[in-house]
């Protein structure tokens, strides 16, 4: 009977079996981190190391090279480098010998590969989460203030500081008709582009109280408004036909018992270039088992002794290393 219990362990409870559920599982919803950091956006460093150069230069225009010159460093100009650790995420289930003998008496193997693959999605599910809150966190702060567990509970935070936005001076858009707040419009787009240089895939990211009176003066123009709702994504509207805003009115919640905040003051406005925002930083792993790889998302079993049992733990290690110098910021009077 051992042997036939081993046999179906094996079947079930192995890394390989563990990373072909991980492999098929459907995308978790994930807009922040989506918005700010699509596919090309994300990079898997084969290090649990990151400079703060890595973190902190801008990508722009270089100078042409006086001819026998020596070529222009883009990697930073200090002698001395600041490296930063990559704290993981490492969430686990712990499966007890009795729940996995009760699935294996039942006869249904379809069964165990359900119990199986809902708790590699439980895990998989946690971590994303978490990774949505730290781009949350570091969108709204310009900074990663995120909890650390040890053996006793919550005994520390992570700090990493990813830079400042350049800021704009205020504006007031209270009593606005439509083409006053064309113009206002107009005028954002110009200076982020001088401040930031940024003249791309531009979104004005609004705290709740300005996309409010925006979306109200578009309104009230009744048939005169051109204004075209996004289908997907983060809630938002193209005005006239070119300026694109978001309506920011979300807020995130660390994991150490604080309230919620929010991501982005109701009377602000925060510019970017979607083209600009940074990289998804994946540190590398480490774990053997993974090849002390940098993977996105890793998962395995561990069999337990005293209560025994299979243990299964899920791990990652980013870094949403947003460009903040990319970003402009403007505070804005509605009433």
């Amino acid at each position: 009977m051992a042997i036939k219990y081993e046999g179906t362990l094996n079947k079930f409870f192995t890394q390989k079996s563990v990373a072909d559920i991980v492999s098929t599982l459907a995308k978790p919803a994930t807009p922040w981190t989506d918005y700010l950091f699509p596919a090309g956006k994300r990079l898997q460093k084969h290090s649990p190391f990151v400079t703060t150069e890595e973190i902190t230069e801008t990508t722009g225009a270089i100078p042409l090279i006086l001819r026998g010159a020596s070529s222009y460093p883009v990697d930073g100009k200090s002698s001395t480098r600041k490296l930063i650790e990559i704290d993981p995420l490492s969430p686990s289930i712990f499966t007890s010998a009795k729940d996995i003998n009760d699935l294996i008496a039942l006869g249904d193997t379809a069964s165990i590969q359900a119990f199986t693959t809902e708790q590699i999605t439980r895990l998989r599910d946690r971590v994303s989460a978490s990774i949505e809150v730290m781009v949350k966190q570091a969108f709204s702060q310009g900074k990663i203030h995120y909890p650390i567990w040890g053996d006793t509970g919550i005994t520390d935070y992570a700090d990493i500081t990813l830079g400042e936005t350049k800021k704009i001076a205020g504006a007031s858009i209270k009593n606005f008709d439509i083409a006053k707040l064309q113009g206002w419009l107009a005028d954002l787009w110009q200076k982020h582009a001088d401040a930031t240089g940024a003249t791309g895939d531009v979104v004005a990211m609004m705290g709740s109280d300005v996309y409010n009176a925006v979306i109200k003066i578009m309104m009230a123009a009744g048939s005169n408004a051109p204004i075209v709702f996004n289908a997907d994504g983060l809630p938002g509207a193209t005005l006239f036909g070119y300026f694109r805003i978001a309506g920011i009115g979300a807020t995130y919640t660390l994991p150490d018992g604080k309230s919620a905040q929010p991501v982005l003051a109701p009377n602000t406005v925060r510019v970017i270039d979607r083209n600009s925002t940074g990289k998804l930083i994946y540190a590398a792993l480490d774990d053997l088992d993974a090849n002390l790889a940098p993977l996105p998302f890793y998962a395995k079993p561990i069999y337990k002794k005293d209560p025994d049992g299979v243990k299964f733990v899920g791990q990652s290690k980013p870094l949403p290393a947003l460009a903040m110098g990319s970003m402009s910021e403007q505070p804005v009077v509605t009433a």
